[in-house]
């Protein structure tokens, strides 16, 4: 999403919106495309079956072999993953979920796959799948763009409140390009 707003610095900036269960997140950007998920991963039922329907064939066969009970672990980490970053696409539900998948294979790391009709590039994009205290999975898709990764920062804000720091553990991140330090 961006701001309709003639000022310059205002078209520069995207942002995203996601909620669940006591859990609201902004995700804002300078000149680059951005998507945000989250789960509240404590409450809510991981439906195995909606990932027979929309995963990726190689999502869903990954997904069942992992042992029962990391399955709904490994469920909302591909679902966080997926919608963050359709919504990065801005295209919604319209994009088809089946044709593009996560590989998950390797520990703390992401990595992205398309079929040849999303004309998308891997490179593209980095993702962080982090904790967000103990019920909460929170994903991010950014696009890359030039030489720096996008830099994130967690803010827990009680409106009118409190506005603090918010440590969150991060599960696993995409690979970094060439050239390309962490981020802080």
């Amino acid at each position: 999403l961006h701001i309709l707003n003639d000022h310059a610095v205002a078209r520069r900036i995207s942002f995203n919106v996601s909620h669940t269960r006591s859990l609201v997140v902004l995700g804002v950007s300078c000149e680059r495309a951005l998507g945000v998920d989250t789960e509240d991963v404590q409450t809510r039922r991981a439906d195995l079956d909606i990932a027979d329907h929309y995963f990726a064939a190689d999502e869903v066969a990954q997904l069942r072999a992992t042992p029962p009970e990391l399955q709904p672990t490994r469920f909302f980490e591909y679902w966080t993953l997926k919608e963050s970053y359709i919504k990065a696409r801005g295209l919604g539900l319209s994009q088809p979920l089946e044709q593009f998948g996560f590989d998950l294979s390797q520990p703390q790391r992401v990595r992205i796959r398309f079929h040849p009709p999303l004309l998308d590039d891997p490179s593209r994009w980095i993702f962080w799948l982090v904790r967000a205290g103990a019920d909460h999975y929170v994903t991010v898709c950014a696009e890359r763009g030039g030489r720096e990764p996008p830099q994130l920062s967690f803010t827990r804000i009680v409106p009118l409140r409190d506005e603090a720091a918010l440590e969150c553990e991060e599960l696993r991140r995409s690979e970094l390009t060439a050239g390309q330090r962490p981020p802080t």
